[in-house]
């Protein structure tokens, strides 16, 4: 049986008295982050959205009678870091459930703690499979995209571009890119036959210069570079395009998250395909445009996709611990299964399986508009997890082989 819960009445449905008063100890949640390194950026907004939740849940009661409160640790994007920082956030600050990792590898490191001392660890930012498909963790919720979905979301879009023929692939040398373009290939390959993989490079993490790389893609004269990357990788990959002419000699697909498209702002050209996660510019409900006000009001400027992802989460686990009247990670996963969650993003339903949510996957080109000071994603394609969930017999194959 589901239990539909909406945004607009979560908050206001934990408790039925405004303002009540609060058992002694609260409810900690952990919050290891990377707050810096190259993950920084993306995490602040989330921080800011999870922080924003928080007050309105206290603000309407608290959940289970108790305060939440946010405990903050920075992994400094750093997988040994963030065990380190996970641990204590558990053993020293006793908290009750953990959040906060972007890359993967900082997740699968929250992960393996979480896992130790059985605390349900939600994520919104990274998405690597490997924890809770491969390993079956049953102490983790994904609540977007993993690299598996979002690998063949893409892949599906690719299929509709028929002039997409020969595609040429720019990832750096990392878990996310290499997993999210070896399922671009492999669904494309059985959608698209006719399509043609030219080439392949990869940067290290954290390259600056990409201009041994972008003449090599060139050189095939691919109809489309595919790209992996985020923050200053992202951006100096698109400057250092334009100087090569790349965006007048072949098509670019790549992440265009909110954050990217801010700090490009005019440097990125019109005409680049992208995807991104949460798009508060192209999900229009009441629900959203609350959040977006409530935002802009609190930090002057408008949330990424990030922001949207950690406000969305932290509602759908303060209605699964409503639901479950309790903390315990299993009778959580049940309830987060049960609840079918209306949110920021519209319905996010959990799969109990590999308790993982059926997120969607968003695809435009960019675009300027008077609406905004930056470029954005328009024409936009909703790809639902549904349609590109791994099945139930996939993930039985992959925790064979990862044993």
């Amino acid at each position: 049986m589901k239990y539909r819960m909406y945004v607009a009445t979560v908050a206001i449905g934990l408790s039925l008295v405004t303002g009540a008063s609060f058992a002694a100890d609260p409810i900690l949640i952990g919050y290891v982050g990377d707050l810096s390194g190259a993950c920084g950026p993306y995490n602040d907004g989330n921080l800011k959205a999870t922080r924003i939740a928080v007050d309105e849940i206290n603000a309407s009661g608290g959940l289970l009678g108790r305060k939440v409160e946010l405990k903050v640790r920075d992994s400094k994007t750093n997988p040994e870091e963030a065990t380190k920082q996970a641990r204590e956030s558990i053993v020293v600050d006793k908290a009750d459930i953990l959040t906060g990792p972007c890359t993967s590898s900082v997740l699968l490191a929250d992960a393996a703690v979480a896992q130790e001392h059985k605390k349900l660890l939600w994520n919104s930012i990274g998405t690597t499979h490997r924890a809770n498909i491969d390993f079956g963790n049953r102490y983790v919720y994904q609540s977007v995209a993993n690299s598996l979905m979002e690998g063949r979301a893409l892949a599906e879009y690719a299929a509709t571009q028929k002039s997409w023929k020969r595609i040429a692939t720019i990832g750096l040398d990392y878990e996310w890119p290499r997993q999210t373009i070896e399922m671009f290939k492999q669904h494309l390959k059985e959608l698209r036959p006719d399509v043609q993989f030219v080439n392949s490079v990869w940067p290290k993490l954290g390259e600056s210069n990409f201009g041994s790389y972008i003449p090599v893609l060139l050189n095939d004269k691919p109809d489309v570079v595919f790209g992996v990357m985020f923050g200053s990788a992202s951006s100096n990959f698109i400057r250092q395009g334009k100087t090569y002419g790349m965006f007048e000699r072949t098509k670019v697909f790549t992440y265009a998250s909110t954050y990217l498209l801010k700090a490009l702002g005019n440097d990125i050209p019109e005409g680049v395909y992208g995807w991104t996660r949460s798009p508060f510019y192209g999900i229009k409900s009441p629900a959203m445009d609350s959040f977006v006000a409530k935002f802009k009001e609190a930090h002057k400027d408008f949330p990424d996709d990030e922001s949207i992802a950690g406000y969305d989460s932290m509602m759908q686990m303060a209605g699964a611990i409503k639901l479950a009247k309790s903390l315990d990670p299993a009778k959580l996963v049940d309830a987060l299964a049960a609840q079918e969650y209306v949110g920021l993003r519209g319905k996010v339903s959990v799969r109990k399986l590999d308790i993982n949510a059926y997120a969607p996957t968003f695809i435009g080109v960019t675009k300027k508009t008077p609406a905004y000071s930056f470029p954005i994603l328009t024409d936009l394609v909703r790809i639902d997890g549904e349609r590109v969930m791994p099945s139930e017999v996939e993930v039985a194959r992959m925790r064979a082989l990862a044993k």
